[in-house]
């Protein structure tokens, strides 16, 4: 998933021919093509749904790919047009008071001819010619994730490259198509530009009034800028598109009379307006209504990963507005992201940084680089906002210490045990001075506080133990294994002795009423098996965490085969069977669990899967006895884009919530489902 290399980059991981075209800057190489200079952007304002801009300036290479950034949450875009002196830009259509920041990526090489040479053993392989400047075969420095061929992705890779030549294959296409080759590598990135406001939607609802039902139809007032002609209205409640009927017009307001509406309080409505305006077709901006505006408690296992992705004004911090969310959704188990690389990765042009919006002025004023981040960070009203929320009962933080990761998070010691051993105190305090905070900041909470980390057998394998295990290529370039899993121990336990020894201090200084734990998230079962180590078995057994976090797509998407669910069940049960035999004293959770889904708010059988699955999901977690279960993810993954194109590839479409706050319909779903597990 292309959230993969997100997490990964922002540990510091360092990745190893296995790029997407996401995060393309952090493997950027050493190349003869000149910066891109953006010089202006006009904002052409919005058509059809979208919102055009045109970015001029100097623009050398071949290959374009943008990230936008807008009200801290970073949106799909589509490149319309390209030159040496402009590019032009869409993005879909957003509220008033959305400011959008821009950075474009460049690649200088371009292909100029494609030679098909057939399927072989499930692969359909193609001679790329053309220009490759800095192309390495030892290196690596050119890679590519997947392959769009007649209108459908799939998985491919790099298998040769040279600066004349590079040779691809794609996995399962058995016959010619028509495809794009989106390869990734010797990146350079333009200048930033700062955000700027967005010139408003023709069309936008602001507010919804619910006037209730009459005579079988369900009354609404909309509420906004609605200066069009041809005005429609569409609403799509519980994922169905409902008769819409237009009861009254003016500039200001549009009342509408829906057919069929749900039955239950807890519906969830979006509603669309199109209509022609200066000639031009528009769309609206979807706005979600809501039947409750809150929501019983959830089942205390049953949590929710935070990583970014809530719409907030600039200098709202995130944190504060996406916890009162879960609060209102009745979450009890929620987990953050706190390391270094919250204010590594500033939103262009901007003070502050990706994934939260913390505002790095203050924050660095608070938290001087050269402390330790940890201790510090933890303290401050963003993190405080998030953590001390009452309602939420299991914390787990994804956490990365400075000592290791590095000031702002792009360092990855964590993994080089000479460096550990050599900065044993520095780590090790830096846990123990987390820990302290914690109890003495969330003392008599009643609060589990589990620090934990990201998928340490993604860590162990240069970014992707999936990608170890059916790329040769990869393994070749991907060496030390053995060495990464020796740093990796020495981490752990550095970080297993500062938090008893933070413990430790606290109790002496009477701070209880809450109890912070150590956790060690692993992602692989048995697929490593032949190949090399793994977590759950090599590394856990010999620290015995109090939390084993299995992030568990290599189980869980097992559901998506018909008749898995005793495989699933035994797997789980596996794990727990294991860990009371080989890590007596570690209890089990689930990390990350979760599915994609598909744009908008339709109920279509991506969506509707989706809802299955997850549910099923849930209940075998229930089943098992597992105290904790995060879903992934509150906010929708970060999208990524075709570097040639620029055509936005990945849109997940995997949060559980839309990045206005409101429920999507799988929340609401689950909600009900779970209430009725034992």
């Amino acid at each position: 998933m292309n959230r993969t290399l997100l997490l990964l980059t922002s540990l510091g991981v360092t990745l190893v021919g296995c790029a997407a075209a996401e995060d393309e800057h952090v493997v950027a190489l050493t190349s003869a093509l000149d910066v891109p200079q953006i010089a202006g952007v006009v904002d052409r304002g919005d058509t059809a749904g979208r919102h055009f801009f045109e970015l001029y300036g100097s623009f050398p290479g071949e290959t374009y790919g943008a990230r936008v950034v807008c009200n801290g949450v970073e949106v799909p875009n589509k490149r319309e047009y390209f030159s040496r002196g402009q590019i032009n830009l869409s993005i879909p259509v957003m509220p008033s008071g959305t400011s959008c920041s821009f950075m474009l990526l460049a690649s200088p090489y371009a292909i100029h001819g494609v030679n098909d040479r057939g399927t072989t053993f499930g692969r359909r392989f193609y001679e790329l010619y053309g220009s490759f400047p800095g192309a390495d075969q030892g290196r690596g420095t050119y890679s590519m994730a997947g392959a769009m061929c007649d209108g459908t992705r799939y998985p491919a890779r790099v298998e040769y490259q040279s600066e004349g030549q590079i040779n691809v294959s794609i996995e399962n296409l058995w016959a010619p198509a028509v495809c794009s080759y989106p390869l990734v590598g010797n990146v350079q990135l333009s200048n930033p530009i700062a955000p700027r406001a967005l010139a408003p939607a023709g069309l936008e609802i602001m507010g919804v009034n619910d006037r209730g039902t009459t005579s079988g139809r369900r009354y609404f007032e909309l509420y906004g800028r609605f200066s069009a002609q041809g005005l429609r209205v569409e609403s799509v409640c519980d994922g169905n598109a409902l008769p819409t009927t237009i009861t009254y017009a003016s500039s200001g307001q549009v009342n509408v009379a829906l057919d069929s509406f749900p039955g239950g309080g807890d519906w969830v409505c979006g509603f669309t307006l199109t209509g022609n305006l200066e000639q031009r077709p528009r769309r609206s901006p979807t706005f979600h209504a809501q039947g409750q505006a809150a929501h019983p408690a959830l089942p205390g296992y049953v949590g929710t990963y935070y990583w970014g992705g809530r719409l907030s004004t600039p200098g709202e911090s995130q944190l504060g507005k996406a916890t009162a969310n879960l609060r209102t959704s009745g979450f009890r188990s929620a987990r953050f992201v706190i390391t270094p690389r919250v204010r590594g990765e500033l939103i262009q042009g901007n003070g502050a940084s990706l994934p939260y919006q913390i505002d790095t002025g203050s924050f660095d004023v608070a938290c001087p680089r050269e402390r330790p981040f940890l201790p510090c960070a933890i303290r401050q009203p963003d993190y405080q906002a998030a953590i001390s929320e009452p309602s939420l009962r299991n914390v787990v933080l994804t956490a990365y210490d400075s000592a290791s990761n590095g000031a702002t998070g792009w360092a990855s010691n964590f993994l080089d045990e000479a460096y550990l051993t050599q900065h044993a105190d520095e780590v090790m305090g830096e846990y123990r001075d987390l820990t302290y905070a914690l109890y003495e900041t969330q003392r008599g909470s009643g609060k589990t506080i589990i620090v934990s980390n990201w998928e340490a057998d993604n860590m162990l394998y240069c970014g992707s133990a999936y990608t170890y295990s059916y790329d040769a290529s990869f393994r070749a370039h991907c060496t030390g294994v053995d060495a990464h899993l020796r740093g990796l121990k020495k981490w752990f336990r550095l970080r297993q002795q500062g938090i008893r020894e933070g413990r430790r201090l606290a109790g002496l200084a009477g701070y209880g009423g809450v109890t912070v734990a150590e956790g060690i998230e692993f992602s692989t079962l048995d697929l490593m098996h032949g190949l090399g180590p793994n977590i759950l078995e090599d590394l856990i057994p010999d620290l015995r965490p109090e939390w084993a976090s299995y992030s568990s797509y290599e189980t869980i998407n097992k559901l998506s085969t018909p008749g898995s669910e005793p495989v699933v069940r035994a797997e789980l049960n596996r794990i727990k069977s294991f860990l009371a035999q080989r890590s007596p004293g570690t209890q089990l959770m689930i990390g990350e669990v979760g599915y994609t889904a598909s744009e908008g708010d339709l109920l279509d059988p991506v969506r509707v899967k989706q809802i299955a699955m997850t549910q099923t999901a849930m209940r075998l977690i229930h089943e098992a006895g597992i105290a904790i279960a995060i879903l992934w993810v509150g906010y929708d993954s970060t999208p990524s884009f075709d570097s040639v194109t620029g055509e936005t590839t990945w849109n997940l479409h995997d949060g559980i919530m839309e990045n206005d706050g409101s429920e999507r319909l799988i929340l609401k779903r689950l909600r009900a489902y779970v209430a009725t597990l034992p």
